[in-house]
């Protein structure tokens, strides 16, 4: 009995720990555009809206999502993303040719440090990421999670590698694809990583993922700003959207292909049913809850079908809870004073942008920044103005010269000055 229950215990945590996923991976797509008190409230309504779509895709469909493709990664990003188009709206303006160009907004950049310290977090990220697949997989699939999502991450960390160097201008590296799409195979494979997809599978799925992020990247995502406007802070769509619903995909096509005979990779019914609840018996599928006898004894295509139908569910759910919730955070009174209720209707308007990405309207910030900024500006006026004295006759100079110039009078030493500038 004690055994049981630290189980549901652990469970329960594990669940938690996912869904807090979701929230984290949502707030990237609306990080620096909201206040700690907007996403105070946004994580609240996330974590119903999870728990409903986790209830619908887990228990009523039955579909298999050991880690997390759909209900944490997918969910996550088009929820983060649905919110982030109602409260934001990219800057896009129409270039002297006539084209459509995004502009950034002065503080949203990084530096050689702040990039250094994010690909240390990538790294752990990486090390990681078999834990948060099977940290939901029984004592006898967690091996299999580990191996088939090691294999996605390395074929990943290739593909993006490659693609990146292929496609961004200058054929060199950029830091934002190798921290994050470096990633995109963990992400992609989670559907399916206990599965039997054998390690060509998983190697496919991590290869694809890869080039599918850096794709985002490069041209997805700038595509998305000017098209519609979608401003994406930490490009989640790159790395848990698309690679999310690709997940789900292989695993419809992986559970579509789950057979213990004429060849199948399974090596026997009870294995299937192992991995496919509802694969088993209607009469001994005691796992069901109360109130949802069905489905069960489902054959291979059906256990497919209902994999599609949770990938649909997910992004439909998503993105509808996604602006509600929306519109909900862009009340007035969640915002600081100054902003009015007439803006509220309007999609796309929310947080005024002169508070986007500046932490000192909610911290206490040293102010090394601004005086180092100051002394920079101060530092080039003296320069520029020195490089004025020398090329203005100046440097020909001598002291003799001086020294006769100051025995004039106070009109000669003037012009002399109006002169030299």
């Amino acid at each position: 009995h004690r055994v049981d229950r630290r189980q549901r215990q652990m469970c329960i945590r594990d669940r938690s720990l996912f869904a807090a996923g979701a929230v984290l991976i949502s707030m990237g797509a609306c990080l620096g555009k909201t206040t700690p008190l907007q996403l105070m409230v946004m994580a609240v309504l996330e974590i119903f809206f999870f728990a409903i779509n986790e209830t619908i895709v887990a228990y009523m469909l039955r579909a298999v999502d050991m880690g997390g493709s759909m209900v944490v990664h997918t969910f996550g990003a088009y929820f983060g993303l649905a919110v982030s188009r109602v409260i934001s709206k990219a800057d896009v303006v129409v270039g002297p040719d006539g084209k459509k160009e995004e502009r950034t907004h002065k503080d949203e950049r990084s530096n050689k440090t702040s990039d250094m310290t994010a690909m240390i977090g990538t790294l752990f990220l990486w090390m990681f990421w078999p834990s948060f697949n099977g940290a939901l997989a029984a004592a006898d699939q967690q091996q299999r999670v580990a191996i088939n999502t090691f294999f996605a991450l390395s074929a990943c960390c290739c593909a993006a590698f490659m693609a990146d160097n292929l496609m961004r201008p200058g054929k060199k590296f950029d830091m934002v694809s190798i921290q994050n799409a470096t990633l995109a195979g963990g992400v992609a494979v989670g559907s399916s990583a206990d599965l039997v997809i054998q390690a060509w599978g998983a190697i496919t799925v991590g290869t694809v993922a890869g080039f599918l992020s850096v794709i985002g990247y490069v041209y997805l995502q700038p595509a998305l700003a000017k098209g519609i406007g979608l401003h994406d802070t930490c490009g989640v769509h790159n790395l848990h959207g698309m690679p999310g619903i690709l997940g789900g995909i292989g695993g419809a096509v992986s559970a579509a292909l789950a057979d213990h005979t004429n060849g199948g990779q399974y090596v026997s019914a009870d294995q299937v049913m192992g991995i496919f609840a509802a694969r088993g018996p209607c009469e001994s599928n005691v796992s069901l809850p109360s109130f949802n006898p069905e489905p069960c004894g489902l054959t291979a295509n059906q256990q497919a079908g209902n994999q599609a139908a949770a990938l649909g569910v997910t992004v439909a759910m998503a993105i509808v809870c996604g602006i509600i919730t929306g519109f909900v955070v862009k009340m007035p009174c969640l915002l600081p004073p100054g902003h009015e209720w007439k803006d509220f209707c309007n999609c796309g308007t929310a947080l005024k942008r002169e508070y986007w990405f500046d932490d000192k309207h909610y911290w206490e910030v040293p102010e090394e920044d601004e005086e180092e900024e100051a002394e920079s500006s101060n530092a080039a006026g003296g320069a520029k103005a020195a490089d004025d004295v020398e090329s203005g006759g100046g440097g020909n100079s001598t002291p003799s010269d001086a020294a006769a110039s100051s025995d004039d009078d106070a009109n000669t030493r003037s012009e002399t000055k109006v002169g030299w500038n």
